[in-house]
């Protein structure tokens, strides 16, 4: 039945409106799309375990405590690449495995020195599980800075060197063109050219002979050679040479760093799991503390369903709180009154509030808020006329009623 707990339903009550509201309270993108898969179920056990996080959550929050989990960019196919011979992450992938490392042994920490206090016992069994990324975490940040630049490495530094001595050739040679006034009737600009990574001077072409050199482009017009001056050319030479070296450590670097990784893939896997679903049940219970909500009690033999002070979450300020109710015994309530006095929004309120609470999220409701568990929810609201179908308002209705009691 778990087709009468979303899909169509679930649109009609505006569930997939709140869940997206609920998603924009996680910390991170991977956590928002898990989110945005939550589907209402009738699987009690799983319904109370998302909840007894959540809950724990919401104390750690409302403890005013520093943060305990923290963004990090989408990393889940990153581990695909760890074992793989020869392969190697980028800076900018490094860069997000090491805010991944950070954000699983801070959140490790924070549970761990709140949990006493707390008594967040779920969250500090599940913090305790998560594999230790001290030695990734060291690995990663050998090589690049908190900001994911590449640090300045011993085996980086004489190369680096090189290209800065070169400069300071090519830029020698270009000035001493560029700074002599002799030439200043020949020059077609002062500042150099930068062509296909070489430093060149703008020349009128009809005064080519003034500078000795390697001619490397005309402009369009044909009135301006771009050359290179024979001081400047072994220096370019070199440049060229040695940026090339640069580039080809760095990605042996890389390559050294992705294999060091490897054998943590298993370790990321497992954290990576665990931070999502820590990252789902506290943005349930972030959204939860926005909403001044709590978390639905479950309803037994002797306690029937019953919302206190309950606000549809979409009216915000507008919403008028209601008190619902059922009597023991008593499987049906009607609702009557004039129109626009509130039928609608009560039972659309009844119906959300079940499958907010078994999706595991909280109710913009009092405490005392108690609701049963339903395999199924049915709604039939509105003109459910269908012209592609041939239904007419009465035989939709019929038809929605059909369902219901099939």
């Amino acid at each position: 039945m778990q087709e009468f707990l979303s899909g169509h339903i679930a649109e009609e009550l505006a569930f997939y409106r709140i869940r997206s509201s609920v998603s924009e309270c996680a910390k991170t993108e991977e956590g928002r799309a898990r989110i945005l898969c939550v589907e209402p179920t009738a699987n009690a056990e799983s319904i109370a375990h998302k909840k007894s996080f959540s809950k724990e959550w919401t104390v750690f929050l409302s403890s005013q405590r520093k943060d305990a989990l923290s963004f990090f960019p989408t990393v889940k196919p990153l581990f695909m690449t760890l074992g793989k011979q020869g392969a190697s992450l980028s800076l900018e992938q490094l860069h997000a495995l090491g805010q991944f490392c950070n954000t699983c042994i801070n959140v490790k920490k924070s549970i761990h020195e709140a949990k006493d206090s707390l008594h967040i016992v779920h969250l500090a069994e599940v913090c305790s599980s998560i594999s230790d990324l001290h030695a990734a975490q060291n690995i990663i940040y050998s090589i690049i800075d908190k900001d994911g630049q590449l640090k300045d490495l011993p085996q980086l530094q004489e190369i680096r060197q090189h290209i800065t001595q070169a400069q300071h050739e090519i830029e020698s040679a270009i000035k001493k063109y560029t700074s002599d006034p002799t030439l200043n009737s020949s020059l077609q600009s002062k500042v150099p050219a930068l062509k296909s990574g070489r430093q060149l001077i703008a020349l009128r072409s009809d005064r080519r002979g003034d500078i000795k050199g390697i001619v490397h482009e005309v402009s369009s017009s044909g009135q301006t050679v771009f050359i290179e001056p024979e001081e400047a050319v072994k220096a370019n030479n070199d440049l060229v040479q040695e940026q090339y070296r640069l580039q080809a450590e760095i990605h042996k670097i890389l390559i050294e760093t992705t294999s060091q990784l490897s054998p943590f893939k298993s370790d990321f896997e497992n954290a990576h799991e665990k931070i999502l679903f820590l990252d789902e049940t506290f943005a349930a219970a972030k959204w939860g503390l926005t909403v001044n909500g709590i978390f639905a009690e479950d309803c037994h033999e002797d306690t029937p369903l019953a919302l206190i002070q309950a606000r549809h979450p979409l009216l915000g300020k507008n919403a008028v709180p209601i008190d619902v109710v059922f009597m023991h015994g008593k499987r049906v309530l009607i609702i009557t009154g004039p129109n626009t006095g509130g039928k609608t929004v009560t039972l659309k309120t009844i119906a959300l509030f079940a499958l907010m609470n078994q999706a595991g999220f909280p109710l913009p409701a009092k405490e005392g808020t108690r609701l049963p568990l339903f395999t199924s929810v049915f709604a039939d609201i509105g003109d459910e006329q269908s012209i592609d179908q041939s239904l007419s308002t009465f035989a939709g209705h019929m038809k929605n009623l059909a369902q219901m009691l099939s």
